[in-house]
């Protein structure tokens, strides 16, 4: 069944919140019976648009089912005031903060990583489904010394069916794709332009399209205005620069 009827605290001892967002928390839980470590993602549904999109974000997680390199919808719960999302838990931390500590990333390593989000990805489009929010942000790592990565938050992804039309108006405004802005419908290559964003990320700490303000950085994105000017880029490989060209492209 998509969803149970009922509180997860029966099952699950809350404990301390690992995260935030504009959806709600995330907190640390153990399973009662396991003893086995989970994430709780906790939305308040006094809303009823942000009920939608959890439950259409359920929806999706049960469809894309178990993958390596997707976290993992172990159950989730329902009552008037909330749903929760128990979740695998993923301790590593995010790929952002190893950009934070290193600046960027070896090239080898920055492979290693867009490598793995790229077979996310194929089993996910394999699947119909696009995530529309991939940033480093939602790149979460297995362990703090594994260099095996998992995507996380399937908040904005969307079924892709035939003859409709599935237009987003979300997204972090350095990777969302020209398509989301220009209000025009988003696919697959709506992903593979945002891990073009990624991959220049990793490789120079640097943001491609960053502007003084959120519409600045709309407009160039909007634009497919970048470039590979700074220094850092002297050090990176022509495959490399070509793969990111190849991502960046309007359509």
């Amino acid at each position: 069944e998509l969803i149970k009827y009922g509180s997860a605290d029966e099952f699950y001892d809350m404990n301390e919140e690992i995260g935030k967002g504009a959806y709600g928390i995330v907190k640390k839980c153990v399973d009662k019976a396991t003893g086995q470590t989970y994430a709780a993602k906790v939305v308040t549904t006094s809303n009823s648009n942000l009920r939608k999109e959890t439950m259409r974000e359920i929806e999706v997680m049960r469809k894309l089912g178990s993958h390596k390199k997707l976290v993992g919808l172990i159950d989730a719960y329902h009552t008037p005031f909330e749903i929760v999302m128990i979740l695998e838990f993923i301790p590593g931390g995010e790929l952002f903060e190893r950009i934070i500590e290193e600046d960027y990333l070896m090239e080898e390593d920055a492979i290693y990583y867009v490598h793995q989000v790229l077979l996310a990805l194929d089993y996910m489009h394999g699947n119909n489904i696009v995530h529309l929010d991939l940033k480093p942000e939602n790149i979460m790592c297995e362990s703090i010394n594994s260099n095996q990565i998992k995507l996380v938050d399937f908040g904005l992804a969307r079924e892709l069916k035939k003859d409709e039309e599935v237009k987003s108006s979300f997204g972090t405004p350095d990777f969302v794709a020209p398509e989301v802005i220009r209000m025009k419908p988003v696919s697959t290559a709506s992903d593979m332009w945002s891990l073009g964003v990624v991959t220049y990320v990793l490789l120079s700490g640097l943001m491609p399209f960053s502007g003084d303000n959120d519409h600045d950085t709309l407009v160039k994105v909007a634009k497919a205005e970048w470039d590979f000017d700074d220094e850092c880029f002297d050090e990176v490989s022509e495959d490399a620069k070509d793969f990111i060209e190849g991502l960046l492209v309007k359509d």
